[in-house]
């Protein structure tokens, strides 16, 4: 396996130069760095490309010598222990060679111009969001219309929208920052697993008076989970809110909590979890099934937060 490379005849410090930093876990984004070295062999600017992929033990799956293959400054690399999310992305940072960075997510399709869009920004000191996309039509695979929905209709939001509300309407699929910026981001030992993520460094960029700009450069999702693995990942999520509220760190400009505390005031809040926990499996079967209302899925997720809210009370 190739080992960390030192580039040659690099340009002096006041050229453009760009990081590409792709976690991964259990996937192998060939055609992705395919893309990428495609768009950067059109700029004029010095760049590098790292994969790391965070020991998911799927290692049948991870050719990285078919990555570094691509081209000289493209490199990737097998972890020796699972990091998880944050802790991945902060190794990431610390090996690249440049002080500006682009994190992209691993199932990302890139439209066309995705890194000539970025390129006036890398400059900047600002952090720079791109946003995300799905597929206009849903899935024919009924098991993963769920995923899709929420996808399209919550996630799939224009950079006017985001740029009402910067620090709360993050998305980490795509986002050019900072390397110092990037590393002086604090873990939250709230966070288990997945979900919040882009909560916390929201309100981390807000309170380091990070500039936050979002921009329409959308990545498209390409990888649609089944039903039952995103509601199991959505359960995880609410419960990373249920800690992070208790340990003082979420407002309402978080959506979910502000929805609660509405309810909360006219005792609503034990209505629903009575509800959603005495009505859990054909919830669940009505949100499994195609093209499942998105309603349900909200009123689930506020009965797993308020059941979770008790135990800390």
């Amino acid at each position: 396996m190739r080992r960390w490379k030192s580039f040659r005849n690099l340009a002096n410090s006041t050229l453009t130069m760009l990081s590409i930093l792709i976690p991964t876990y259990g996937f192998l984004p060939q055609q992705l760095v395919i893309d990428l070295v495609w768009q950067l062999k059109q700029r004029s600017f010095n760049w590098e490309i790292i994969v790391t992929e965070d020991a998911s033990g799927k290692l049948e799956q991870i050719d990285c010598e078919s990555i570094n293959s691509i081209h000289p400054n493209v490199q990737c690399h097998i972890l020796d222990q699972n990091l998880g999310r944050f802790a991945h992305r902060q190794f990431l940072a610390r090996s690249a060679k440049f002080s500006r960075l682009l994190f992209i997510d691993d199932d990302a399709v890139l439209p066309e111009d995705f890194i000539l869009k970025y390129e006036p920004y890398i400059s900047s000191k600002a952090a720079v969001f791109g946003g995300m996309t799905y597929a206009d039509t849903m899935p024919t695979d009924t098991d993963r219309h769920l995923r899709w929905k929420v996808g399209k209709k919550k996630e799939q939001i224009p950079a006017r929208i985001r740029n009402e509300a910067p620090y709360a309407r993050l998305q980490t699929c795509n986002f050019l920052i900072d390397k110092a910026v990037m590393l002086d981001l604090p873990s939250h030992k709230e966070i288990s697993g997945y979900g919040h993520e882009d909560t916390m460094m929201g309100y981390d960029l807000r309170y380091a008076f990070v500039e936050v700009l979002h921009i329409d450069n959308p990545i498209e999702h390409s990888y649609i989970e089944l039903s039952d693995v995103f509601m199991e990942k959505t359960e995880e999520a609410v419960g990373n809110l249920a800690r992070l509220i208790k340990a003082g760190k979420i407002d309402e400009d978080v959506t979910l909590y502000r929805v609660y505390t509405k309810l909360k005031k006219t005792g609503m809040h034990r209505v629903l979890k009575w509800y959603v926990y005495n009505n859990r499996i054909p919830l669940l079967a009505r949100l499994f099934r195609a093209n499942p209302p998105l309603v349900l899925f909200d009123i689930y997720k506020l009965g797993i937060l308020t059941k979770k809210l008790r135990k800390f009370v």
